[in-house]
């Protein structure tokens, strides 16, 4: 007996492997999110019989020659990783295989394009086995991949950017503030007690302002009302200087 039906049925998903149509959804992607994420994905786009992976508005399908998995109820999340995506990351692509095993197709891009990778709950990735779970699908449009790719190239050089050392005394926000080389640390704790009571302190000297983050005692207090970027700074600082090796 075929692998997938074998899978299928021992999980109670046979009903999605199906040669030829897709079954009915109930729910699906607005025309923008198709726009920017539908379509063919294949693991290789040159050759007709590579695994791929469909995603139209009701429904995303793995394919690997006329067999096909399907899930439904699609959604489009951006921010399901919350504050830490993956580097790459541009959207998740929900769906429900029979409303009950849950898909996940992560939707990134870099230097070629777009492409996904697809996960889900134990049932469905051992009913697609490893060469189709941990597969990287690419997308199998060159227009796509061309705006894709130059917003990643973009987005590099705006952190670049970011990144680059500010000429002392030219700073004209936070941002670039605690880039400035003037803009000096200093770190220093009580004697025999330092991770107990310890502080950081930032120098702004072009503006000849001081900003702290003081830890006494178990209380966090902070110095010189630092704006919302110094302040971050100001966290990670302490938390390199004092809680590195906690």
């Amino acid at each position: 007996m075929n692998t997938w039906k074998q899978g299928l049925r021992a999980c109670g998903v046979a009903g999605l492997l199906v040669v030829g149509g897709v079954a009915g959804a109930q729910s699906g992607l607005d025309a923008d999110s198709l726009k920017l994420y539908g379509g063919l994905y294949a693991i290789d786009c040159s050759q007709p019989q590579s695994p791929r992976v469909r995603v139209e508005r009701n429904a995303i399908s793995v394919e690997q020659g006329d067999r096909r998995l399907t899930a439904q109820s699609v959604q489009a999340a951006h921010s399901y990783f919350g504050q830490s995506p993956p580097p790459s990351y541009v959207v998740a692509l929900l769906a429900q295989v029979q409303g009950r095993h849950e898909m996940l197709f992560v939707v990134q891009a870099d230097a070629r394009g777009q492409f996904l990778e697809v996960d889900g709950d134990k049932a469905v990735l051992a009913t697609l086995g490893p060469a189709l779970s941990k597969a990287r699908y690419r997308r199998c449009d060159a227009a796509a991949n061309q705006r894709a790719a130059a917003q990643v190239r973009q987005e590099q050089q705006a952190q670049a950017a970011a990144r680059a050392p500010v000429k002392s005394g030219t700073a004209t926000s936070p941002s670039e503030l605690i880039r400035d080389a003037q803009f000096t640390l200093a770190a220093f704790c009580k004697p025999h007690d330092c991770g107990d009571n310890n502080a950081v302190l930032l120098y702004d000297a072009p503006q000849a302002r001081v900003y702290g983050f003081v830890h006494m005692a178990g209380r966090n207090t902070v110095v010189g009302s630092p704006p919302g970027p110094v302040m971050a700074e100001l966290n990670r600082l302490w938390r390199r200087e004092w809680r590195q090796s906690k």
